[in-house]
Parts: structure tokens; sequence; C-alpha cells
């Protein structure tokens, strides 16, 4: 049984943090969580996470230190006592459906940044209800790759309700610029997904993959050479590559609104596209696993997108608002 939230022992559990992505989570906590975050860092190698530990130390003496466990991921009943001890999980694919089986049980908040779609379409199916009927939230793709998209698809949507009352029909998202550097655990996960046959690779495609509930037909609105015109963002071409991801992605936000105070609107979706004059880099390469591209180029790569939503006709006024991150 679950042990009640409020009297877990952790706040936090970081389940493979002696990796790259996990090491940068570790950094991030130490920099902008409270003080006082009762955490855990978790993997199988002892000697890596005391290492990491004493990273963690030398950035904020002052704060709460990490408890360290070293854990089996092949023993489940361990496994799901370290989950069932903290509020929040936050974790990375590799080991992807026994931290969701264990984080739906137990009624642990769940976070990841994979952006397997077809991966968690089969997560949704397996585990969605449970987590439903168990407060459990079971966010994935919250990192760099998707998470801006999401974020400024919601903060379009809400200003188009602020300024004008209205629903949306469509956010259009324009990527200008983002130079993005796989780390070998993102570098690992897509090798993943190409080796899967042509029907999951279909499946992966389908734009309410994650949804609970269907949508309308998606249309991206292109000529012959896939280009389109918008007349806030000018010419846009539907060569992005994280687009099908995306649009899945942020199709699941939309479904879980529905029927809600924050629903985007009945005919919404989401289409994404490079700027024609964009300066977007795509850069990737297999680094060693556990490893990554360097911190500090990371810290300075350049993002920047802009979006606009699409009022449904007859709902408020009949007007785009532009929003850029």
């Amino acid at each position: 049984m679950a042990a009640p939230k409020n009297s877990r022992k952790y706040d936090l559990v970081l389940v493979g943090a002696s990796g790259y992505t996990g090491s940068l989570t570790a950094e991030y906590i130490v920099n902008y969580l409270p003080d006082d975050l009762k955490w855990v860092i978790v993997g199988r190698s002892e000697e890596k996470l005391e290492s990491l530990a004493a990273v963690i130390k030398g950035m904020g003496a002052q704060r709460l230190q990490p408890a360290v466990e070293v854990v089996s991921f092949g023993d489940r009943e361990e496994f799901h006592r370290l989950i069932n001890s903290a509020k929040v999980c936050v974790t990375y694919w590799r080991i992807g459906e026994m931290v969701v089986e264990a984080c739906a049980e137990n009624s642990t908040d769940y976070i990841d940044c994979a952006g397997d779609t077809y991966l968690w379409h089969g997560f949704n199916k397996r585990y969605h209800e449970k987590a439903v009927t168990n407060e459990a939230a079971l966010i994935q793709s919250c990192g760099i790759f998707t998470g801006p998209q999401d974020l400024l698809t919601w903060v379009a949507v809400r200003e188009l309700v602020k300024r004008r009352s209205a629903k949306t029909k469509e956010v259009i998202l324009s990527v200008i610029e983002a130079s993005f550097v796989a780390s070998a655990g993102s570098v690992e996960s897509f090798i993943h997904q190409k080796g899967r046959g042509p029907e999951a690779v279909q499946a992966s495609r389908d734009p309410w993959a994650l949804s609970p509930v269907r949508g309308v037909s998606s249309s991206a609105s292109t000529n012959l050479f896939g280009i389109r015109h918008d007349s806030t963002l000018g010419l846009l071409a539907n060569s992005a590559t994280g687009a099908p991801q995306d649009r899945a992605v942020i199709h699941k936000t939309w479904g879980l609104l529905q029927g809600t105070d924050k629903s985007y609107g009945d005919r919404f979706q989401y289409n994404e596209f490079d700027k024609v004059t964009s300066t977007k880099l795509a850069k990737r390469y297999l680094p060693p696993l556990s490893a990554g591209p360097d911190v500090e180029k990371t810290r300075d790569s350049p993002v920047k997108m802009e979006a606009v939503a699409v009022a449904e006709p007859g709902s408020g006024e009949k007007k785009k608002k532009k929003k850029k991150k």
C-alpha cells in the first residue's frame, strides 16, 4: 500500500543520478530548489554516486545533502520500496517501464525527458488508469526537445483566452534557432526507436498516440514543396525533425485538459515548422555512455521559437496572439 505523500521520507528521488542528464538534474536541484529539500540520488554504482554526492556538497554545503542509495533494478520489491518513500521521481528512459509502473502503483509523481512516443503509447495503455486512480502524475518529455514547445503552446493558448476569451483551433510554432546536442542516452534512445519495425514507426507518428481522447484530423496546410506562409510567422518549412514527437506530447496535454476550465478547444491541433530563414542546428553524435556534450557549451545553446494561437471560428474575437520564447 502506498504511504501518504505527506509522510514520505523524501520529497524527491533522482534515479540514474550519476549519468550525464542525471548529473545536470542534480546540479539544477542544488542551484534552484529549496535548501531544505529532502532528496536521494539513486543508481547502481556506489562509487559514482559518492563522487556525485561530493560534487553536490561542494556546490552547496549549506543545503540539506542528498542521501545515497544503491539499488538493483532487478529487485522489484526493493525498487517499489524506494519509490514509495518519495513524493516525486525524476528518472531517465533506459529503465523506463519498471519506474513508470512503480510510480503509478505507489502514488509517486513521475518525470522524465524521454521522447519515445511508441514506448509511451504502451505505457499509457498499461498505467494511465492506475495512475489516475492513485493520483500519480506521469509527466514525459519535459526536457529541451519537447518541453519548450509544450510550454509555449500553453502560454499562447492562455493568452488567447485572456485577451479574446477565445478557444484555440490551432497553434503554429516556428523554430527559428535551436542548437540541440544530444547526450549518449538521447542518441541511444533514438537508435532504439529506429530499430523497430515499420508498424511501430508508423504508430509513433500518430498525432493522437498519447492523448486519452482523439482529436480532429491534423493538417500542416503546406504546399507541394512543404512550405506554408503565415501572416505573422512568415515562410515556414515542414522540416522540423522533432515535430511528430512534439505534436503527440502537446496533443496529450490537450487531451488531459479536455473537460476542464483550461481546455484548449474541441478542434485544437498543433503544427510545428522550421522558419525558412532559420539558423537551426541539429548536432548529434554518440559520446560514451553516461557522457554528453560539453556542459558549458550546453548552457549557451540558443533556443528561439515563436508561436501563434489561432482562434476557433465563432469563439471570442477572431485574432491571433503571438508569443516568443
